[in-house]
This record gives structure tokens, sequence and C-alpha cells, in this order.
């Protein structure tokens, strides 16, 4: 499983069985080690290896990671973030930023939408997220949804996290609409297996070529968070405990959700470990090379920064 994908899947998890860390509304800062930058790697990085197709992102879960545990990303690291972004509001999934973006960089939605929940998390350079979250409105496919890149298929896992980007930074999600009224929720429902068939509830990665859909449990994870309008760093304030899989044609964007959560819980229950072949990545979307993976290749360095806890009760 992608780094990307068991984001989502963790994420959810969360929603499914309330295991969220709580936040405090009032953290009280204490030091953290703050290590050397590898000489070969841009200061302020995280991670250790090549970040050419996962710097932007990697450095954005590291931030909600730290968000979780109280942490407060270092100045240097939340600036290598905001310096990898584009004139337009875009992220790359990595790039040299002495090179100006041009026609020919590749955008990323993912990083893109990942660099913005994050900067909206730690609470610092809203300007930068809001010119994201535009960026990332402007390149709605027409079915509501968003792939990997500007312009290619819609995919579960791109369309909900920019959903999460969205919603993050004060967007109405049923307002981002297409010239026909679509929605991402519109996207999303549309990958959905309805209840009463094979793995009812779950939600596909996107249509097979004859239009089939096919369950994916790291789909299902993240198109419950969009449908939900949730972010990565999710509480589980509203976490349902007994979810059900509601059949009809016209249902809305919750009991979607609810019915993705009722086949994961299942699915989760009947193999704790998700070691079913559904739950591996799915197939990379067409784009450019310099994107062509998305594997985990590294753990994030210790935190570089401030360490906070909530405030004695």
């Amino acid at each position: 499983m992608t780094v990307r994908r068991s984001a989502a899947a963790l994420a959810t998890t969360a929603v499914l069985l309330g295991a969220a860390a709580p936040f405090a509304a009032a953290p009280v800062a204490v030091a953290a080690p703050s290590p050397s930058p590898s000489a070969e790697l841009p200061p302020g990085l995280y991670g250790t290896t090549d970040p050419t197709y996962d710097g932007v992102w990697r450095q954005s879960l590291a931030f909600l990671a730290q968000k979780i545990e109280y942490v407060t990303p270092s100045t240097q690291a939340v600036d290598w973030l905001v310096g990898q972004q584009c004139d337009s509001g875009a992220f790359t999934s990595y790039r040299d930023p002495a090179k100006p973006c041009d026609a020919s960089t590749v955008m990323d939605t993912n990083a893109t939408a990942a660099a913005v929940q994050a900067l909206v998390e730690v609470n610092q350079h809203r300007d930068a997220a809001d010119n994201g979250a535009d960026w990332l409105k402007s390149v709605q496919n027409e079915d509501g949804g968003w792939g990997y890149n500007p312009g290619s298929p819609s995919d579960a896992n791109s369309t909900a996290v920019v959903i999460g980007a969205l919603a993050r930074t004060s967007v109405p999600i049923g307002e981002v609409t297409t010239a026909d009224g679509r929605t991402p929720y519109t996207a999303l429902q549309a990958l959905a297996i309805p209840c009463g068939k094979e793995d009812g509830g779950a939600f596909a990665y996107q249509p097979g070529k004859k239009g089939e859909l096919v369950a994916n449990n790291d789909a299902s994870a993240a198109a419950v968070l969009g449908l939900l309008g949730k972010g990565m760093a999710v509480g589980d304030a509203n976490a349902v405990k007994d979810p059900v899989c509601t059949k009809g044609d016209d249902l809305t964007a919750e009991q979607s959700a609810q019915n993705g959560a009722h086949y994961l819980a299942a699915t989760l229950a009947a193999s704790p470990t998700w070691s079913s072949p559904r739950c591996r990545a799915p197939r990379t979307p067409s784009r450019s090379p310099t994107s062509a993976t998305r594997r985990t290749r590294s753990s994030p360095s210790p935190p570089r920064g401030t360490r906070t806890r909530p405030p004695p009760r």
C-alpha cells in the first residue's frame, strides 16, 4: 500500500473506531530536538531518501502527524513546504525552487491538497493554503472530481484528498460545481457499489474499462472521509459506532459515507490486518514519469520544532 493510500485508511479507521487523538485548545510549549539536516537533502525536508516522487506529500503528512501529537513544525520545515508552491497556487510532487514553474511543470493535485491541509493545521501561511485551494477548484473535472494531475481521469483517492483541502479552507463542498451542476460528492458517489450487491457499500478507485466497479479498500477509506467532508487529520467526535448500509438511488453524501464505513468495518472485523488484495494500491494513473511511483520510501526524521502538550485539567 502506498503512503498516500495508507494515510486515508488510517484516518478512516479513526473515524470508525473513535481512536483519534484529542486536540487541546491552549497547548503549552516545551522544547523538542532539532537534528541537523542531511547534506544531500534540502534543509527542513523530512525523510532521508529521494524526494522526487513524494517530497511535498511526506512533508505534509509529517505536519499532520505532528499536529495530532501536539508538535509545531520548525519554521525551516514550514518554509521549505511553502517554497515548493508555484505562483498558480499549485504544488508539484517535488521541485527545485530555484527554477520557476512553467508550462512544462507537472502539477500534482494530491500534493497540493495535502500541502493545503498541512498549512491549515499548523496555522501558518493561510494565504498559501487559500491559493492552493483556489487552484484546486480551477482544475475540477467535468464529473465533479479530480485525478492525480489536472485533466487526468477522476479517482476516489484524489477527489477525497481535494475535498479535505477545500473543507479545511472553509469552502462549501456542495457549492464547488461544474457547468452541469456536478459536485465532488457526485464524483465519489458514482464510484460506490450499491448495498445489496457483492461488496455493497464499498468504493472503486476508478471505473473499469467497461464501467464496472471493483471494491478497493484504499479508495473506500478515502471516499468515506471525502463524503463526510473531512481532512486527513480527522477527529472522532461524530463517529458512528454501528454504520449501516442503506439501499437507494438518491442517497445523501453522508449516507454513502456510512455505507462505505459499514463495508470497511465489516472488512476490518473479518481481516484486522487488511491483508486482502483489495487493499493493495490501485494501478498507477497515466502521468508524467516524474511521478510514476508513490511507494513508501522512508520514515520521517525525528520532529524538528516545538512539542506542545494539553494544558492541565
